[in-house]
């Protein structure tokens, strides 16, 4: 992980206006599995992705090397 890429996720969906909880809908996952993930405590490939879908990015520039 690259150093302040912790907050880089976090800022990119506030940027976009994109709350834990419209992820956490549209995935059928708990708001706070998606603040796991996005504060990198927890890792789901599944969230993961979809989080990197919604901003346009790949997998790796969000989340360093692939899974």
């Amino acid at each position: 992980m690259v150093a302040g890429q912790k907050s880089s996720v976090k800022q990119q969906l506030e940027k976009r206006g994109i709350q834990n909880k419209e992820i956490a809908e549209d995935l059928k996952v708990h708001p706070s599995l998606i603040s796991q993930v996005v504060n990198f405590k927890k890792r789901s490939l599944r969230v993961q992705l979809y989080i990197a879908l919604r901003l346009g990015k790949h997998y790796e520039e969000l989340w360093g090397r692939a899974a």
